[in-house]
């Protein structure tokens, strides 16, 4: 059975009634993680000097270096999996905000277990705390008991160092300015390689 690696970054706040109307998670999927991390490495490369830290950030990049970036993922094999919450539609609001990050990522990884049966998972380090990533380990767990699938690992990685989750970032910030801010721009370059887009629409938590 093919072992598929995936990699997870957000985009967007995940606190109710926040400017920012929704929150993002992309998933991005492949049997040659080694095809994103170039894609990243080679983005660096050309243009290294006008970057403004070591990690390529979306929101910090000049929108021709994310746009030749959003290309080069687009001409790999990876596939995309796509969650967002639309905070809009909430009327009762979970007592712990967090809550809706987990659901966020938990619902995603068990569109990706449910599509690729063997999968390495790798997530963004969302928080510094180990008993809060034991958490969200445990609320994927739960959501893809029963699938006939074998979620080999979940990781909690830096992402200045790895390649792979910047250009997840770099998914998840396109997708963002479709829904956010009404820019379709950035999504239409990538939307070839999303095979799932999901919205959350939860208005009691």
């Amino acid at each position: 059975m093919t072992l598929h690696y995936a990699f997870v970054d957000e985009s967007g706040s995940e606190k109710p009634f926040s400017k920012e109307p929704f929150l993002i998670i992309a998933l991005l999927c492949t049997t040659q993680p080694r095809d994103l991390a170039l894609c990243v490495q080679r983005a660096r490369k050309k243009y290294g000097a006008s970057l403004q830290s070591g990690e390529m950030k979306a929101s910090r990049s000049r929108r021709q270096v994310i746009n030749d970036l959003l290309q080069a993922i687009a001409g790999t094999s990876v596939e995309a999996i796509i969650v967002v919450v639309d905070k809009q539609c909430i009327l009762r609001p979970p007592a712990d905000p967090d809550a809706i990050y987990r659901k966020a990522i938990a619902t995603t990884v068990r569109q990706a277990v449910a599509r690729w049966a063997r999968l390495a998972l790798c997530l963004d380090k969302h928080y510094t705390s180990s008993r809060m990533r034991d958490r969200l380990n445990q609320e994927i767990q739960s959501v893809v008991t029963g699938l006939s699938a074998d979620l080999v690992r979940i990781d909690h990685d830096d992402s200045i160092a790895r390649p792979e989750l910047q250009a997840a970032d770099a998914v998840a910030w396109a997708v963002f300015q479709k829904y956010n801010l009404g820019v379709a721009e950035h999504y239409d370059i990538i939307a070839k390689r999303i095979v799932v887009e999901e919205v959350i629409a939860q208005a009691f938590w």
